[in-house]
């Protein structure tokens, strides 16, 4: 998973300038990964601002890379409420 991680960082920091655009693909590769991990790690975050998911993106995918991603919370609830960013309705 750290060289998938790898390789989609290196994809996103290429297109810099397409976040709006990028970020919805690289939401939905990281669901596809490991939904249950990518939601337990959404759920401890709540980015207001492309900027902040972007932030967000980057420090879930740094560690991914050193294995530190969160761990799954089997009582989370994932659902995802009003009022979060459009796009992590992408996935």
């Amino acid at each position: 998973m750290a060289e998938d991680a790898i390789k989609l960082r290196g994809w996103f920091l290429e297109n810099a300038g397409l976040e709006a655009q990028s970020l919805p693909i690289i939401v939905r590769a990281l669901w596809m990964m490991d939904s249950e991990r990518w939601e337990a790690y959404q759920e401890e975050h709540t980015p207001n601002t492309l900027e902040e998911g972007v932030e967000f993106l980057l420090s879930y995918l740094e560690a991914t890379i050193k294995g530190t991603a969160a761990q799954v919370n089997e009582n989370a609830d994932s659902t995802l409420l009003p009022g979060k960013c459009d796009w992590k309705l992408s996935y």
